[in-house]
């Protein structure tokens, strides 16, 4: 069966280059699917904030209880 001036090979071109093209965005999503979910599941990792800091400074004795008060009164008045 021929379909215009392509000939017999033009249709199974097109159908292996868009099988071809089905498979690998199958596997685009999947592999996107697997990253996402692992994401997902890892546990979120902040920075501690000033005022973690200044209290673990002055908790390993890095700061006087003077300069704790001081920093701490200059964190609260931002």
């Amino acid at each position: 069966m021929m379909w215009g001036h392509g000939g017999a090979w033009m249709t199974p071109a097109i159908i292996g280059v868009t099988g071809l093209l089905v498979w690998v965005l199958l596997l685009t999503a999947v592999v996107a699917l697997l990253g996402w979910s692992r994401s997902a599941r890892s546990p979120q990792v902040r920075a501690p904030d000033a005022r973690e800091v200044l209290d673990q400074r002055f908790a390993r004795g890095e700061i006087d209880a003077d300069e704790y008060a001081t920093r701490r009164r200059v964190l609260e008045d931002r």
